[in-house]
This record gives C-alpha cells, structure tokens and sequence, in this order.
C-alpha cells in the first residue's frame, strides 16, 4: 500500500491506541504489525525520534529484545501524517488486539488470581535487567498481557522503550542502565502491590532480585 493509498485509509480508520504524542493503527496489508503516528504531524513526534534510535541500537546489539517488546520494522513516511514507526502488534490468543493491564484491572480483575501474573512480571523484570533495556515510561497502560494454556500468562511493554536523558550515558554503559532500570522497576512493583495485582511477598522478592 503506498503512501496515498495509506492516507485514504486513516481517514476512516479507528485508532488502536492513542497517547499523548502518538496515535496507532493496524496495518490494513499487514494485520499482524501497527504503525505509531504523531498526532500531531507538524510538530512530529520526539518520542518516535527518540524510539527509532533507541530500537536501531537493540537490534545492532543482536539481542532478541521482541520476546517482551515487539519487534521494530522501520518506519514509514505518510503523506500528511509524518513519519510513523512500524511494529509487530501483540495480539491474543483468540487473534484480536491484547489489552492492558489497566484493561483487566479495570473489567476482569479475577484473571491477576493465582501466581501466573506474579511470575511473567517477574520474568518481564529480569529481561529488562538482563539486556538492559530501558523503559523511558512503564505502567499499566503499556503492558499488555496475553493469557495462554502453556505460560499462564506473558507479559510485553508495547511503549515507552527509550532513553529520554539529554546524555544518554545509559545507552552505552550496562551499569548505568541497570541502575536506572532498577529505580523504575522497584516503583512499579510497588504501584502492583498497591493494586493488588502482586501481594507484599511477592512485591519483595522481586524488588530482592532487581537489587542483586
């Protein structure tokens, strides 16, 4: 689908997503991936600038960072829309669009019951540290969660992957980026505790695991 041909299509199309800079649509040729626009076309998007580098470096550094962040194609410029990165779109195992935690938090709780929620944020925690990766932003509403027979449930940060410092020293130093990514993975796991989405055991292990 060219350019044009695209643009006619978002006249009619129904965002997927939308946030303060961004709104995102599913790719009509390509159902399984989404494009993130700016809302604002002339202005642009720094966080998609931002984003764009940021994602360019993940993959030179080879890491399969796409097991809990979905995986980057490029970008495409749209005629007045701008520029617009291009992504895998996680989806459910029905087929349909994942939501959110604050989704399920808000309309079906009683899938947080048990310990398979606890173990994927564990899991999302320990990746993130792993090949540090930072999250410019994580919360509720950027986490989707996708429910399967095999791991019970998985965890993906679907935004907010960059580094917004004005010296990114934690794009190239491990320990920086670690020390940063503990600071806002220990807040996090303190806003799940408080929404009873992980119990005070739980949260303290976790929080012991990012500070080893």
């Amino acid at each position: 689908m060219n350019s044009s041909a695209f643009e006619q299509y978002l006249s009619t199309a129904v965002p997927i997503g939308k946030g303060n800079d961004r709104v995102v649509y599913r790719l009509p040729a390509c159902p399984e991936r989404c494009i993130k626009l700016p809302r604002y076309p002339l202005r642009g998007s720094e966080q998609s600038r931002r984003e764009k580098k940021y994602f360019e470096r993940l993959e030179a550094r080879g890491i399969p960072y796409w097991e809990y962040i979905p995986r980057y194609h490029g970008a495409m410029v749209v005629e007045n829309h701008g520029e617009g990165l291009i992504y895998d779109l996680i989806l459910d195992k029905e087929g349909g669009v994942a939501r959110t935690i604050r989704h399920y938090r808000s309309n079906q709780f009683d899938v947080f019951q048990g310990d398979a929620f606890c173990r994927a944020f564990e899991a999302l925690c320990v990746f993130l540290m792993n090949y540090w990766i930072v999250p410019s932003d994580i919360n509720d509403r950027n986490i989707v969660c996708v429910f399967t027979d095999q791991e019970g449930c998985r965890l993906y940060l679907i935004d907010g992957v960059s580094n917004p410092a004005l010296f990114p020293i934690a794009n190239y130093s491990s320990w920086f980026a670690r020390r940063r990514i503990r600071k806002r993975l220990i807040k996090l796991a303190g806003k799940f505790k408080n929404y009873g989405l992980i119990n005070n055991k739980q949260c303290n292990i976790i929080i012991e695991k990012l500070t080893l």
